[in-house]
């Protein structure tokens, strides 16, 4: 019924995702000093880093990075866009290294984003080093406006009109890592009621109320108590995949988690941090579920957070998760200096995505959960999965000739999006 995705830690796929986790973790530490981050590159470069400010509904998508070049099959954010900026002829290079592709934030399938950011390092000759401020300004937004039109074009966007929008274009300096200098994230995820439904007669979905939790309030004040479990620092190495216990890359800060509305049939649950790791606010969102439906012991989260202990953990649907906000701190206060201005959206392009996120977007993820089945699917797959979960077992880091492996199951839902008159599940 749903997709399982397995964790290995061993052989060619831990080779394989040790490096990526290396690479991630260099993304974050490495980084030319703050002080020469804005040094002015070569005025007569007519090909300049710009960054991107987009906002989309990930719900049909693969996901926001590219993959396999302009040339893959698999429907993507940056690949939608990078067709689009391709044709406005806006790109010196088609080789991806060359025009410098970036993110401050990955997101996978299903997922959106109200406020992410990309960047490419782009052509365009209407701006000069003598082009005034407001000249730039005026350019970039007739531009923006193009980009727009022109993923609307797409012809992957012909069901999805308006679902990938540029909010805002400005420059960056040439040294200028998005991921790195993006040190604040806030996701929400919309969590429908019916996932919290203990007196289910659905003989598939018996649970176990351990809490004796009876009334959608009692049922939020104890959410809310769980999630304040996860605040704080600690090893997060059994909610993500590929990761080792212990990991040094497996400790991450979550600032503060709790539900902020409860709305007629949903929850919409606040998670803010530095950063994550894959599926990491999913699985800690799908664990604490578990818990109120008492699939699992109480003292799971505790139990998970131990540095030498392995247990699998479900992962809940992908489709209620989205990027709030992506921030430049440290960047916007203390680094930024002209000709470049600090990393964030203008007054009125804020009013242009919250309208999107609150007329579209959060309406559109309620109407496919329910047209769709999503949660019902999801919590089916999860009865009927509880027994490969909450089991902890010690993990002794491997010998050299030791080729032990350990693996982990998480339910996916069997969500059906259509695009290019496929399915995927």
């Amino acid at each position: 019924m749903g997709n399982k995705r397995r964790k290995n830690f061993g052989g060619d796929k831990q080779k394989k995702a040790s490096k990526q986790a290396s690479e991630r973790a260099e993304d974050e530490e490495e980084g030319v000093e703050d002080a020469t981050v804005c040094n002015e590159e070569n005025n007569n470069d007519e090909v300049k880093p710009y960054a991107l400010f987009i906002t989309y509904c990930g719900l049909p998508f693969n996901g926001i990075q590219i993959q396999n070049g302009s040339g893959s099959k698999v429907i993507t954010i940056e690949s939608i866009i990078y067709d689009a900026l391709s044709e406005l002829n806006l790109f010196k290079s088609k080789i991806l290294k060359e025009i410098k592709l970036q993110r401050a934030c990955r997101t996978d399938r299903g997922v959106s984003a109200i406020r992410n950011v990309i960047s490419f390092r782009l052509s365009i000759p209407e701006i000069k080093s003598n082009t005034t401020v407001s000249e730039s300004y005026n350019i970039l937004e007739s531009l923006r406006m193009k980009m727009n039109e022109q993923i609307n074009k797409h012809p992957k966007m012909t069901k999805y009109q308006d679902y990938i929008q540029v909010t805002q274009i400005q420059r960056i300096p040439g040294m200028f890592k998005l991921h790195h200098y993006c040190h604040h994230r806030r996701y929400l995820y919309i969590l429908p009621h019916s996932t919290l439904d203990l007196e289910s007669k659905n003989i598939l979905l018996k649970s176990n109320n351990i809490f004796n939790l009876n009334t959608i309030e009692e049922k939020m004040n104890k959410l809310n108590e769980l999630f304040s479990k996860y605040e704080g620092t600690h090893f997060f190495h059994n909610f993500t995949i590929d990761v080792n216990p212990g990991a040094e890359t497996a400790v991450r800060q979550i600032k503060s988690m709790k539900i902020i509305e409860n709305n007629d049939d949903h929850f919409v649950i606040e998670i803010v941090g530095r950063s994550f790791m894959l599926h990491q606010i999913r699985i800690m969102i799908g664990t604490c579920v578990s818990m109120i439906r008492g699939l699992c012991p109480a003292d799971m989260i505790e139990t998970a957070f131990k540095p030498n202990i392995h247990v699998d953990l479900p992962l809940i649907m992908p489709e209620g998760l989205f990027l709030d906000i992506c921030d430049f701190p440290n960047y916007n206060r203390n680094i930024v200096k002209p000709p470049f201005e600090a990393l964030s959206l203008k007054e009125d392009k804020i009013e242009l995505v919250e309208k999107f996120k609150n007329d579209f977007l959060i309406p559109k993820i309620v109407q496919l959960m329910k047209e769709q089945n999503i949660a019902l699917k999801w919590l089916v797959d999860l009865h009927c999965s509880k027994g490969s979960y909450f089991k902890p077992v010690e993990y002794n880091k491997p010998n050299n000739n030791n080729n032990q492996k350990k693996t982990t199951k998480t339910v996916e839902t069997a969500t059906t999006i259509s695009i290019d008159n496929k399915e995927e599940k």
